[in-house]
């Protein structure tokens, strides 16, 4: 699949976890898709991404162009070009936005940032053991003068802005995850009216 004109290939080169480097090809190829569609306007598409997802946003918009992107909870080790052989075994503890940016090859980063012209809206959360990270990343996006949204909530899980499904088969988000869900959508309304 093509990439959009000017755009440079997104290689993440060694700072992989166990999933292929190229797994937001797969993304970039359900973008086309989607744009593609008869009944969809192209100029009009957006994405949610949570976590890993989250990622996989920021190494897309790298590449093509989407009308504007929610990231909550993003983990960015890759994108971010973090030393992993720098962290403790197990789940990397990155609270602190400092520290985040000291394992961070920033140049590299930056490289990645400059190619994005996607508006993006980086939703954390208090308390999260990554929240370092997500916080980073929006400060450098703002540095290079992208078009970057930050909102945080307090709440006690991860993966929150998309609430799971109940035992009973329906879905009952609680009020902190409606009130963000209710930001989510207008910020795509204000993005995309």
């Amino acid at each position: 699949m093509p990439i959009s004109s000017g755009a440079k290939k997104l290689n993440v080169r060694g700072n992989t976890l166990e999933r292929s480097p190229l797994d937001h090809d797969d993304v970039l190829s359900a973008i086309a898709y989607v744009k593609r569609l008869d009944y969809i306007d192209a100029d009009r598409v957006g994405m949610v991404g949570v976590s890993h997802g989250g990622e996989l946003i920021m190494k897309a918009v790298s590449e093509t162009h989407i009308a504007a992107a929610v990231r909550a909870e993003p983990a960015s080790l890759e994108y971010l070009a973090l030393a992993m052989d720098k962290l403790p075994a197990g789940e990397p503890q990155l609270q602190s936005k400092a520290r985040a940016s000291e394992l961070s090859d920033r140049a590299e980063a930056m490289g990645r940032i400059r190619d994005i012209d996607t508006p993006l809206l980086i939703v954390g959360r208090n308390g999260d053991h990554l929240r370092g990270l997500f916080k980073l990343c929006h400060d450098m996006l703002q540095e290079a003068d992208k078009d970057v949204t930050w909102k945080s909530y307090a709440y006690p899980r991860h993966g929150f802005v998309m609430p799971r499904r109940a035992p009973d088969g329906v879905y009952h988000p609680d009020e902190i995850q409606l009130k963000a869900i209710e930001d989510v959508m207008a910020y795509f309304d204000k993005k995309m009216p």
